[in-house]
């Protein structure tokens, strides 16, 4: 590792386990470790003390189906004031509820693009904040009676997952939170990440990283016994991912058996592919049917929607995966809520 200032290190710190995993075995790691002044970890007591493996914080659980605290509604005594209002406004009373959280999970355009959008919110007189979906954000910046935005504020993030280092990914992440914490004034966004400003991040399409462990983008994991090279495949002569050869896909391989794999001993989907692969001249490479219910692409040819709340839908289309993620705080996100 080249010289670092000592001004721009933190050494001799310590972790004792079940807080950080090592890059790019993905080892939970404890023992001492130091800190660099941009944030990234490495093992070691300092930099002189190799080798210095790259250390990432496990991150936190993420549910499919989130519990929400229920929503209770005020006593209302039916009577003539009650029924006059009702008679003027033609609406019943209706409670105003605040935004549900939620997770946007990235898909397969996501990893394309390089980016996917993020949206949180906060209570405008507290410093707690959580995650929320595009669509509680954007009934934050509408005035209807739906979401409660005169109590709480949205926000979105720009997100970068790809087409990158993965060092890289993270300072751009890191500094757009950063930036928008401060002109925001959303207090506790930086540290709601946990020093994991390279969550989602993948170098292969289809592959993210979960507490150290691989997944699809649906959240489910990934065999352990199934190769590092196991990613997206192309179903056809149509390039969908440029790392691998046209055509090429676990379905038509020869080491298919339903849906498991011969060569490694695991189950796999099979619209994916690794470096094992070997044509089955039994089987067209053009199939459209007999694909895994789970992790089921949608492929299309126009148009892209962003389905936060159904992660198996993801649709496909051919972009330019040299897009660029930038690193400008006014190109990244944007707030609502109705000001600050």
């Amino acid at each position: 590792m080249t010289y670092i200032p000592k001004n721009q290190i933190k050494a001799n710190l310590f972790t004792s386990g079940n807080e950080f995993v090592t890059v790019p075995d993905y080892v939970t790691y404890s023992g001492p470790y130091w800190k660099k002044s941009t944030g990234q970890k490495y093992t070691g007591r300092t930099p002189s003390d190799g080798p210095n493996r790259r250390l990432i914080p496990i991150s936190r659980e993420v549910s499919d189906n989130p519990q929400e605290d229920p929503l209770i509604l005020p006593e209302r005594v039916p009577g003539p004031s009650t029924f006059v209002y009702d008679n003027i406004t033609l609406n019943r009373y209706k409670p105003i509820r605040k935004p549900m959280t939620s997770f946007t999970k990235p898909n397969v355009k996501n990893y394309q693009n390089g980016f996917f959008y993020r949206y949180f919110t906060k209570q405008r007189n507290q410093n707690t904040l959580y995650e929320i979906s595009s669509g509680d954000y954007d009934l934050l910046n509408k005035n209807t009676n739906e979401v409660n935005n005169t109590l709480y504020r949205g926000i979105r993030i720009r997100w970068s997952i790809s087409n990158k280092k993965r060092e890289d990914i993270f300072l751009i992440n890191k500094n757009i939170v950063e930036n928008l914490e401060n002109s925001r004034n959303f207090y506790g966004l930086t540290q709601f990440f946990n020093d994991n400003f390279d969550e989602y991040y993948s170098d292969k399409i289809g592959i993210i990283y979960i507490n150290g462990k691989r997944s699809y983008v649906n959240m489910k994991p990934v065999p352990e016994k199934l190769p590092p090279a196991y990613q997206w495949g192309n179903k056809n002569t149509n390039i969908e991912n440029q790392k691998v050869p046209p055509a090429q896909n676990c379905n038509n391989c020869i080491f298919r058996a339903g849906l498991y794999c011969n060569k490694w001993n695991a189950e796999i989907n099979i619209s994916y592919w690794c470096k094992s692969y070997q044509r089955n001249n039994q089987i067209e490479p053009n199939l459209s049917q007999n694909y895994s219910t789970t992790d089921k692409p949608t492929l299309q040819t126009t148009g892209f929607q962003n389905n936060s709340t159904n992660p198996n839908n993801m649709q496909v289309t051919n972009t330019n995966t040299s897009q660029q993620s930038s690193v400008s705080v006014s190109s990244n996100y944007s707030s609502g809520g109705g000001g600050y």
